[in-house]
């Protein structure tokens, strides 16, 4: 008995391939092909690289996790005047969550937050400071541009702790259409 159980082990062994051999291993689903290796939020840059690879990705935990828990957006003046009922209180983190999840569930987003830097960055006690012109598109799952888009001039202010987390987002009056138009469309606004 004991030798019929080694012929059908080696048998086994011989046809089955050897159990030791290294396979390919299968590549990830990062659901849409999206991939970014997001970065430690220790600087500002980082902060920016891994809001713009949330953005990419639809990956509202990523993003509200470089957001400082006193996080506000303020709107231009224009943004506010035509939507007062959506910028007539603080838009802070709780409603930067709504909004965040309400765009990743219909849209991704290729986006460049400091596509130029027009100010700083300067840092003031723990606080750090800089303005940029930004650029943000309207993607679909593969990453084809739907058309819209997005761009503006702010300023952003990030509190320095133990981690970064950006604490301001400021759009300026500037030419083009800010980012905060899609933050009133997405909140209901007339």
């Amino acid at each position: 008995m004991p030798r019929l159980l080694l012929i059908t082990v080696l048998a086994a062994l011989l046809l089955g391939g050897c159990f030791f051999k290294t396979r390919t291993p299968e590549q990830p689903d990062f659901g849409g092909g999206c991939q970014v290796d997001f970065r430690f939020n220790d600087r500002w840059e980082n902060v920016i690289f891994n809001l713009e690879g949330a953005l990419k990705c639809g990956d509202p935990t990523e993003y509200l996790d470089v957001i400082g828990k006193d996080f506000v957006y303020e709107p231009t003046a224009g943004l506010a005047a035509n939507w007062p009922d959506v910028f007539g209180t603080v838009w802070d983190k709780d409603r930067e969550r709504e909004f965040i999840q309400n765009a990743f569930a219909g849209s991704l987003f290729q986006a460049s937050l400091a596509d130029s830097i027009l100010s700083g960055p300067t840092d003031s006690g723990d606080v750090t400071r800089l303005t940029a012109r930004y650029v943000v598109n309207e993607v679909d799952a593969a990453g084809t541009p739907t058309g819209r888009s997005w761009e503006g001039i702010a300023d952003y202010e990030f509190l320095r702790g133990s981690l970064v987390t950006m604490v301001l987002w400021r759009d300026n009056d500037s030419s083009g259409l800010p980012f905060g138009e899609l933050r009133a469309e997405l909140a209901g606004g007339n």
